[in-house]
């Protein structure tokens, strides 16, 4: 009985034991497990942690980033600005300039408006005095074909009283030529008043021509100064080509109108005792004209040649028309 009690103690020492080691087992297992999940918690909490690590890394370099752009874009608007500054500072030079300019050409263009004013006033006492001596030549021509029929009328009465009265031939030849004589001093005056005239015609042509010229250059200066361009002025001279104006534009012409030749008659009587003979000796005036056709740059010295041998009565015996050309006005 006692051995039986002693082993059935034992047992349940030894299951009691059990007992405790699988209880033991158990409580060992339930830490691992704790464990484990604290490892997982920690290595989460870990990459948390390096993910806050990254990140804030990541906004650093974000703001220096913001930061270097930043930077960029102030030199940039700098730059700009500086640019900016430096164009305003032209636009204000270039439109002083402008204004200096606007005022120049201001004063140019009224400079240039009197200066066209005047040369309308010279045109207009210029035509004038054309009018005039055409007037003047007009009524020479009209005194010389008088003269020219008085001359012709004398000679028919003088062979009318020759027929009538030969008895009388000498008596006649004497009135004839006492009348001759008066008419020879009549046609003196009327050659003296035609070369007055001329020289006076000539002298204003010289200058017109003058006028024209300088006219001309005055305005082709101003022009030229202006920065545009302009032609020379033109007189019209001789058989030459026509040259084409440099600028378009319409022309101020002066001209002369044409005007028939003009002959001055005188009539010598010759007496004899057989017969007697009229003889008229026409001596053409030395009226000379410019000749339109040619156009060419007035040079003085040929066109006062020309005028002094017009004077001199070395001219045509034609007189056909005068133009002067002058720019036309840049208004």
């Amino acid at each position: 009985m006692v051995a039986q009690a002693s082993d059935s103690s034992s047992e349940v020492s030894v299951n009691r034991v059990q007992d405790d080691q699988r209880m033991m087992m158990e409580d060992v297992n339930s830490l691992k497990r704790m464990v484990s999940a604290l490892e997982e918690q920690a290595a989460s909490i870990e990459s948390q942690f390096h993910d806050y690590c990254d990140m804030k890394e990541q906004e650093s370099t974000y703001q220096k980033m913001q930061i270097m752009c930043l930077g960029m874009k102030l030199e940039q608007l700098e730059s700009q600005n500086q640019r900016l500054e430096a164009a305003a500072a032209e636009i204000r030079a270039s439109a002083e300039e402008f204004a200096t300019m606007r005022a120049r050409f201001d004063a140019m263009q009224s400079k240039s408006k009197k200066i066209w004013k005047k040369n309308k006033q010279d045109l207009d006492a210029i035509d004038e005095r054309v009018l005039a001596l055409d007037a003047r030549e007009a009524e020479m021509a009209t005194r010389c074909q008088g003269f020219e029929q008085f001359m012709e009328e004398m000679k028919q009465l003088t062979l009318q009283l020759q027929k009538e009265k030969g008895t009388n031939n000498e008596n006649v030849e004497v009135i004839v030529e006492r009348s001759m004589r008066k008419l020879g001093s009549s046609g003196r005056d009327v050659l003296d008043g035609l070369e007055a005239l001329r020289d006076r015609w000539a002298a204003d042509m010289e200058e017109m021509i003058y006028l024209g010229w300088i006219t001309a250059w005055l305005q082709h200066d101003l022009l030229v100064l202006d920065g545009g361009e302009v032609g020379t002025p033109a007189a019209i001279i001789g058989d030459e080509t026509p040259a084409q104006p440099r600028h378009k534009g319409e022309k101020v012409v002066v001209a002369v109108a044409p005007s028939n030749e003009v002959e001055l008659c005188k009539a010598a009587s010759a007496s004899s005792s057989s017969s007697s003979e009229m003889r008229g000796a026409a001596e053409p005036s030395c009226m000379m004209g410019f000749v339109a056709g040619g156009c060419t740059s007035i040079g003085r010295p040929r066109l006062l040649r020309r005028l002094r041998g017009w004077a001199g009565g070395k001219g045509g015996s034609s007189r056909r028309q005068c133009k002067i050309e002058f720019p036309t006005s840049p208004m």
